[in-house]
């Protein structure tokens, strides 16, 4: 639900920035046309209030980013940890370990030996300070690769939150940046 409502608001902002400033030449214009001797305080006070309701959409479209970001802090700080021990537990061998943070309904259609074949292919991930990780309505993607590195690739983890805890789904993509 809050997802939801949050990219229909964000949606909405956008779209009204965008139909304000694509208006803003043809009104500028037009008062120019029709006031000529005072379209030079009219046109600036115009272009002043067109900056400030830029800076006010921008102010909004932050503060949803930043409603976004403690809204989903826990779930993103377990994410991390969990991905974390599971990259540990590959790494150290400890197969049984990592098999158990894989989601239930993964672990009903996988046995630990087809897990092992699956993810012995993907080797281990740094999880980059910088890591693209989306959340949205118990489920989840976390690309680990740093997010500023244009030339990275790797792969991209799904996710599913049940009974309150996140599981890995056996689900990775691979995506080029």
């Amino acid at each position: 639900m809050y997802d939801v409502m949050f990219t229909v608001i964000v949606i909405i902002i956008l779209i009204d920035g965008i139909l304000a400033l694509g208006a803003l030449p043809f009104r500028l214009w037009q008062q120019y046309r029709q006031h000529q001797q005072n379209a030079k305080k009219t046109i600036a006070v115009k272009i002043g209030g067109c900056v400030l309701g830029g800076l006010v959409l921008l102010g909004c479209v932050q503060i949803m980013s930043w409603i976004d970001y403690w809204w989903y802090r826990d779930d993103r700080t377990e994410i991390d940890s969990t991905f974390i021990d599971f990259n540990v537990a590959l790494s150290e061998g400890r197969t049984a370990d990592a098999y158990e943070m894989m989601s239930p309904e993964y672990r009903n259609r996988h046995s630990v030996k087809r897990f092992q074949i699956d993810f012995s292919e993907h080797g281990t991930s740094t999880l980059y300070p910088y890591r693209c990780l989306h959340i949205f309505s118990g489920r989840a993607e976390l690309d680990p690769d740093d997010a500023w590195d244009e030339l990275a690739s790797g792969p991209i983890y799904r996710w599913v939150k049940v009974d309150g805890k996140w599981y890995l789904t056996g689900e990775v993509e691979w995506a080029s940046h």
